[in-house]
């Protein structure tokens, strides 16, 4: 149960990548889980401190989860629900405002989020060759891995080519 809240409050630090100061957020999703992460920093579940100038500290109190954690995402929630059940969008959209607003200095914080931001993972499938045995084949998670993965899985790939174009001229009068 611990490391699935401290997940929860990681990836609303997170989030802060997908947040533009020019633009506002980019992905409703990443805005959600800031806003939960205010909330549990609000109730004192949650605490994010700057440990040194490009590094901060998160910290979940594991003895608060199921008191103050689970009562202040319920209200949280619970007060959304409410919201949403009577309409009443105006309310709804103040109290969530309240929460992923990006204040000063959640800004600074975002550079040093940036500044940690680690290049997203590259999940590549190997590929089970059948010659006079079964052979797996594994491929380096990394762009040329994820290449040459898809190279060998389709290595007579025109007859998929010619489908999808087909297709694609099926479909060309939804897009004009």
């Amino acid at each position: 149960m611990y490391v699935n809240w401290l997940s929860l409050a990681w990836a609303g630090l997170c989030s802060l990548e997908m947040w533009d100061p020019k633009r506002g957020w980019l992905q409703a999703h990443s805005q959600a889980r800031f806003a939960l992460t205010r909330v549990l920093i609000q109730a004192g579940v949650v605490t994010v401190t700057q440990q040194e100038t490009q590094e901060l500290l998160l910290t979940v109190d594991r003895k608060s989860l199921k008191g103050a954690g689970r009562n202040a995402i319920g209200h949280f929630l619970l007060q959304l629900q409410i919201y949403k059940a009577t309409a009443n969008v105006k309310a709804a959209r103040e109290l969530f405002k309240l929460y992923s607003d990006v204040t000063d200095h959640w800004v600074s914080w975002r550079g040093i989020v940036l500044a940690n931001k680690r290049p997203r993972k590259m999940f590549t499938q190997p590929n089970m060759v059948l010659n006079k045995e079964v052979e797996l084949r594994v491929y380096d998670a990394s762009p040329e891995g994820l290449i040459q993965s898809w190279i060998e899985r389709f290595d007579n790939a025109l007859p998929l080519y010619e489908a999808l174009l087909l297709l694609s001229k099926k479909d060309a009068h939804f897009f004009i």
